[in-house]
This record gives structure tokens, C-alpha cells and sequence, in this order.
């Protein structure tokens, strides 16, 4: 009768295996399945005297075809692409931002310079002085817009780092579960295949988020790695969240730790690298160089003038924090530097004009103290209003005043014994501050005396060349002393050692507190996303200050301001603003180009991984069509043993009877 058992034995074996092919069959097209297959093994064999005769067959399990290394490198490939995949769409948005157009901020930056020239080249033409304004609040409109919208960026990247942190959550707890199940399964003695494939599909699922990997347990279990092993988990969850680090860091922290998990890859990765280096950074150089641009404009605006006469008064549109805390710590939106800021004070009755140094020091100086320093000048009395910490210039009766730093006229005769009164002009066009002194080495009368001599000596001593104000001298008239400066001499004496000298500036405000206070500025705001050009001037444009010798006709402020355009300032990485724009598009360009290869190269290398995977694990449905077949007909065979050995055995009974 042992014959029956071995045909029953390949009847159960081959029924399995029926039932195996048409499981692998109906999810053919499910995620993350792996296709079974049947391992049976042959019967000890039983003695039949001299004999071992055969057994049959038993079902020794049903496996699970996974390959460990290909299922690895494709959750590893996975996780890469999505990371880098959220770099791509933030880059393309910035590339977007940053695209060279007629209405791009590229444009609009060289209208804005354009615009200077045109004016320098056409002071009197009020049309070109207004187009200059809409050219400058264009560009600010534009950086403003540019800025405002990297912030979105950041704010979505932010946002969407949440929805996919909770997501996280959501695929934790369910993957909590399925270990459970499995483990218990697999403590029963069985390997609960339909478990570990749906638990193969939560994993993929996860890794588009984070990094995640599978440790094997002593007991039977697995542990799952997130963030390159930062945290874990088996058959309890945790809580993952989102959160904005101090530093304005996007990060993951364990709830229940408080621990950061740095995901290694995974959109969340992506997101993060976005929003902290990507979009950061890009917005960083953008405010640089909006920042720098109105800086470099507002003090040339500032030390410029309208007209001959200066400045009655002036209200800063820029306040510190507080106006008796030094300028170290007053949070201001420029930095206020150590060094002297040179202001003038005109005798309006007289038309003389004599030049002031204000020492400053950010480091002990607050507002109060400048306006008490300012408070010293004759002629000058300022004010800090309450609340709004805005200083006020302005000047007493019958002067007037201004940072222009043009050469005295009236200079200062302590050291000067003769008669004979001198007057400065010109505009001074050294490269940095110098006083200019002028010292007679000879005694007589100016325009009489034979060789009469002066030299004309710089702040350190040193020889710049001679003067001779002597018999063939017409009083009045200008003497060349260098740089664009001139001296004139009325009728009198002088005598041998007689000296007279004035400062020559090149940068009226060494420390920058023009700009920073917003005194006579073009622009007003405090940081590059509200910068716009003053109201004032966006109503009179005439109001610009053009010139920096008041004299009808000059534009040189103006033109200092438009060379500005090929000038590399070290705010902005030693590159001109042009330059910088340039780098922040081509860079925004190539970031695109090396993120579309590398998601481009990703996803070849994971359809090979796929196409590796469904090789092993996967279900070609025209394959197990044939593997079916072929165990159908092992089925039938079985069974017409059966048949056969039944009828064979009806037979002996039937001769026996």
C-alpha cells in the first residue's frame, strides 16, 4: 500500500505547487512581490528485504525568491535619486528666478547703470534723471521680488520636510506591525512570505523619504536603520518630527530622545540640502549684493550735492536699536567702521567754507555721542528724535553745510603771519584721504616779489612740487598744487615759513555712517527685500544729488556712481555686481545640468537594478505559464498513478476472490 502514500505524497507536492504558480501568477503586478517557489525534497527510502525502495516526496518550504545585495543597492539607488530629485525642482525654481531677460533682475541692474551714465553725460535733462529713478526701483522691485520668492522656496521645502516627516511616521507604525507578525511567525516556525513582500514594499516606500537599511537579530527578528543608523527600530515605533534648527537648519529629531537624525538620502535629505545650502545660499548672495550695491550708492548720494550751498537739513531714515548703545551692537542694516567722517560748514553771509573732523569708534560711539560731537561744530546743531532714534541735522542760522568734502576756501591762518588772503578750489582726485599743505620759503609780496616760493607738501612731509606767487603772479589766479586741486593768492604779504593747508578728501565718510543712518541717501530700507528709492526723488527727481561741487553742469557724483558698475567689492567675494549675478546664474545653470545627470544616471543604474531584481524575484507571467503546465502534467501523472495502482490492485483482489 505504499504505493498510494507515494502517489498521494506527489499529488500534495504537485497540488503546492499549483496553487504556488497561480499566487505568483495573480500578483504578477504587485509592488514589491517576490516570486515563490517550491522546494521539495525526496522520502527516506524504507527496507523491503535487500532492498531500499522509494518513499515519495514532501514539500520542504516554500521560499521566497529574494536577492539580499540587488534588494540593497536598489532601496540605496532608491533613496539617492529622490534626494537628488528635490535638489533638481529647487534648482530649476532658482534657475528660473535667475534666467537673463528683458525683464530679469540682469536687466534691470544694467538699466540701472546705463541710467547713471546717460545722466552723467546729460546732467540738465530732467527726463533722464527720471528714467534713472524708475530704472533704480525696478531693480530693487526686482531683487525684492527674487528674495521674497527664495523665501517661499525655503518655506515650501520646509513644508513639504514635515508632510514628509509625518508621512515617515505613518510607514513606521505600519512597518512596527508587519515585524510583529513576522516575528511571530517566524517564532510559530513558518516564513510569512505575503508579510515580508508587503513589508518590502513599505521599505521602498520609505526609502524615497530616508535612507533605511534592515539588520538581522539574533532572535529571529530584524532592526531597521534610518538616518545611517542614527535611530531605530524593530517592534517599537518612534516618533520622528520636523524641526528648524537654531542656525535655521532644517533637521529630524527623535521625539522621544530628542536626538537629530541626519537622513543620509531620501527626499528629506533633498529638501534639507535645499533649503540649508542651496536656496540659503543663492538668497545670501543675493542680499549681498543688493546690500552692497545700495551701500555703495547711498554713500556717494550722501557725500553729493544739489546745489552750491549744501544742506539746511537732513533726516536720517535709518535708526539704530537703541541710541545710547554703540554702534558695535546698534543693529544697524550697514556697519558703521572706525575713522573720521569730514563735514562742512558754510558762512552763507560770507561764502566761507571750512571742513570738521568727527572721530568715531562703533565701539564706544552710540548716536547720542555723534549728535553731541555734531552739537560741537560751529554752525551745526542735531538732535536725536525720541522713539524712533532718527537723527536730525541741521544747520544754525545763516550757514549751511554738507559731507562733500570740497577743499576749503576760507582755510585756517593760525600758522600764517602775511597778509596776503588765499583761497583752495578744484576737486580733489587722490586715491585716499591726505592733507595738503602749502609753506613759503621765502618773504615778500604776492605778484611783486621776485622768486617768491611756496612748496606744497603732503600729510607725511613729503615734496610734491613749488609755487611761484611771485612778480610775474596776477592775484587771483589758480595755482596748480596736484591731484585737481588749486590755490590762489590775493594782494599782500607773506612771510618765509608762513603755511596754510587743507584737508583733501577722497571719502568725506571714512566709516560709512552716512549710508548706515540713511543721511541724504537714494535709497531707503533696512535690509534688500524693502529697499526702494527715496519718495522724495521718486517725486523730484532734481533733488538728486549729482554733483560734487554744487556747480551747474557737474555730474561727477553721478558718474562715480555709474563706475561703480566695474569696480570688484570684497562684500561680494571681490567681484563687481555684474559679475556676481553672472556667477549666481551660471552656477544656479550648472547645478541644474549636474543634478538632471545625476538623476538621469540614477535612474539607468535603477532600471538595471530592476531589471537585475525582476529576473530573480519577479513574475514573467509567460514563464510561469510554463512552469504551470509542466507541474499540471506532473499532477496528471500523479494522479494515473494512482488510477493505475488502484485498478492494478482491484484486479488482485478480484483473482484473489
Amino acid at each position: 500500500m505504499r504505493s498510494y502514500e507515494i502517489g498521494l505524497s506527489a499529488l500534495r507536492a504537485q497540488q503546492t505547487a499549483l496553487a504556488t504558480h497561480g499566487h505568483n501568477i495573480a500578483n504578477a503586478n504587485t509592488p514589491g512581490y517576490a516570486r515563490q517557489v517550491v522546494d521539495v525534497a525526496e522520502r527516506r527510502p524504507f527496507s523491503s528485504g535487500d532492498l531500499q525502495l522509494g518513499a515519495g516526496v514532501d514539500v520542504v518550504q516554500i521560499r521566497s525568491l529574494r536577492e539580499a545585495a540587488t534588494e540593497s543597492a536598489l532601496g540605496r539607488n532608491t533613496s539617492l535619486s529622490s534626494a537628488a530629485q528635490a535638489k533638481l525642482e529647487a534648482a530649476t525654481n532658482m534657475e528660473t528666478l535667475l534666467t537673463p531677460g528683458d525683464a530679469s533682475v540682469h536687466a534691470y541692474l544694467s538699466n540701472f547703470f546705463n541710467s547713471l551714465e546717460t545722466v552723467a553725460n546729460a546732467p540738465e535733462e530732467s527726463a533722464t534723471r527720471g528714467e534713472l529713478v524708475r530704472n533704480a526701483d525696478a531693480l530693487m522691485k526686482e531683487g525684492g521680488y527674487i528674495l521674497n520668492s527664495l523665501d517661499e522656496a525655503k518655506k515650501t521645502a520646509a513644508l513639504d520636510h514635515r508632510v514628509g516627516v509625518e508621512k515617515v511616521n505613518v510607514l513606521i507604525k505600519d512597518l512596527v506591525q508587519l515585524n510583529r507578525t513576522i516575528f511571530q511567525s517566524r517564532a510559530a516556525g513558518g516564513e510569512p512570505h505575503t508579510q515580508l513582500s508587503n513589508r518590502d514594499a513599505l521599505l521602498a516606500d520609505l526609502g524615497q523619504w530616508i535612507d533605511v537599511s534592515i539588520v538581522p537579530l539574533d532572535n529571529g527578528g530584524e532592526l531597521v536603520l534610518l538616518g545611517g543608523g542614527a535611530t531605530s527600530f524593530s517592534t517599537d515605533p518612534i516618533t520622528l518630527t520636523s524641526v528648524v534648527q537654531p542656525n535655521g537648519d532644517l533637521s529630524i529629531q527623535n521625539v522621544s530622545n530628542q536626538r537629530f537624525v541626519q537622513a543620509v538620502s531620501g527626499r528629506l535629505r533633498g529638501l534639507e540640502e535645499a533649503h540649508d545650502s542651496s536656496v540659503t545660499g543663492v538668497t545670501a548672495d543675493m542680499e549681498s549684493m543688493l546690500r552692497e550695491l545700495v551701500r555703495q550708492v547711498d554713500q556717494l548720494h550722501a557725500t553729493g550735492l544739489v546745489s552750491p550751498d549744501g544742506y539746511q537739513s537732513l533726516v536720517a531714515s535709518r535708526s539704530p536699536a537703541a541710541a545710547d548703545v554703540p554702534f558695535l551692537r546698534a543693529s544697524l542694516p550697514f556697519s558703521v567702521e572706525q575713522g573720521t567722517l569730514y563735514v562742512s560748514v558754510t558762512d552763507r553771509s560770507t561764502g566761507a567754507r571750512t571742513t570738521h573732523e568727527i572721530e568715531i569708534d562703533p565701539i564706544t560711539d552710540s548716536l547720542n555721542d555723534i549728535s553731541h560731537k555734531l552739537n560741537a561744530v560751529p554752525g551745526l546743531n542735531s538732535l536725536v528724535v525720541g522713539g524712533s532714534n532718527q537723527l536730525i541735522i541741521r544747520a544754525g542760522s545763516g550757514f549751511s553745510f554738507d559731507f562733500a568734502g570740497r577743499p576749503d576756501n576760507a582755510p585756517d591762518r593760525t600758522a600764517f603771519a602775511g597778509t596776503a588772503d588765499m583761497a583752495f578750489a578744484g576737486s580733489y582726485t587722490g586715491d585716499t584721504n591726505d592733507r595738503v599743505s602749502v609753506t613759503f620759503t621765502s618773504s615778500g609780496q604776492i605778484g611783486l616779489t621776485e622768486g617768491l616760493a611756496a612748496e606744497v607738501r603732503d600729510a607725511n612731509g613729503t615734496f610734491m612740487r613749488s609755487i611761484s606767487p611771485g612778480a610775474d603772479y596776477v592775484p587771483g589766479s589758480p595755482l596748480d598744487i596736484g591731484n585737481g586741486l588749486k590755490v590762489s593768492f590775493g594782494a599782500g604779504s607773506v612771510v618765509a615759513g608762513d603755511t596754510v593747508g587743507i584737508a583733501a578728501l577722497s571719502d568725506p565718510d571714512e566709516t560709512g555712517i552716512l549710508s548706515a543712518l540713511g543721511l541724504n541717501s537714494f535709497f531707503t530700507g533696512t535690509e534688500a527685500r524693502n529697499f526702494e528709492v527715496r519718495e522724495d526723488l521718486r517725486a523730484n527727481p532734481r533733488l538728486m544729488a549729482m554733483s560734487r561741487t554744487g556747480e551747474p553742469g557737474d555730474a561727477s557724483n553721478v558718474a562715480a556712481m555709474a563706475d561703480l558698475r566695474d569696480i570688484r567689492f570684497e562684500g561680494i567675494g571681490t567681484r563687481t555686481f555684474v559679475e556676481t549675478l553672472a556667477d549666481l546664474t551660471a552656477d544656479a545653470g550648472l547645478d541644474v545640468q549636474q543634478l538632471q545627470n545625476e538623476v538621469d544616471q540614477l535612474e539607468s543604474f535603477g532600471a538595471q537594478l530592476r531589471a537585475q531584481r525582476d529576473s530573480v524575484s519577479g513574475v514573467d507571467t509567460n514563464e510561469e505559464l510554463l512552469r504551470l503546465l509542466a507541474t499540471e502534467r506532473a499532477f496528471q501523472a500523479a494522479a494515473r498513478f494512482v488510477t493505475i495502482f488502484d485498478e492494478t490492485v482491484v484486479e488482485l483482489l478480484g483473482l484473489v476472490g
